[in-house]
């Protein structure tokens, strides 16, 4: 039976032989680096909004406590929307992750081309995804650093005017 224009060949029972991939092993080995990279820049940006948020942390309540003018409060608004910003890089992530129950049950007697070329692909997938969100959380984390320093400034101002 042949089949028709548009169907799997692997609905007939038909398997098509793989293609040469002489690339394939440096793939999944690259695949498996840039993932931990973005899990490190992952890191690494929670390291961030940490920081401001425990910079604006101290910068709220001395900037209210200390300084009663107008613009001081302005600066401790800001400090607060720092926070409000940061605390939102803290946020979990569904960081996509390969299931090992179910690799076992659906590739333990595939070739083991087959297997490692549908890892990488599923790697790049998982990477794609994650690039998505670190750029969000990086974009959060960048405005509340910008935040945290309008907040600086209006409240050395304020401190210096008040």
């Amino acid at each position: 039976m042949r089949p028709r224009a548009g169907r799997s060949l692997l609905r007939f029972g038909v398997v098509p032989p793989l293609p040469s991939m002489p690339s394939l092993d440096v793939l999944a080995e690259e695949s498996v680096r840039q993932l931990d990279v973005q899990e490190r820049r992952s890191d690494a940006l929670d390291s961030k909004a940490g920081v401001v948020l425990g910079f604006s942390g101290v910068l709220v309540p001395l900037s209210i406590a200390n300084l009663h003018t107008d613009l001081a409060h302005v600066g401790a608004g800001f400090a607060a929307l720092a926070a409000l910003l940061a605390s939102g890089g803290f946020f979990p992530r569904n960081t996509p992750a390969l299931n090992p129950r179910q690799l076992r049950e659906n590739y333990l007697t595939a070739e083991e081309r087959f297997t490692r070329l549908r890892l990488v692909d599923t790697r790049i997938a998982m990477f794609e995804q994650t690039r998505q969100l670190l750029r969000f959380k990086a974009l959060v984390i960048v405005a509340s650093v910008a935040a945290l320093a309008v907040a600086v400034i209006i409240t050395v101002i304020a401190g210096i005017v008040g």
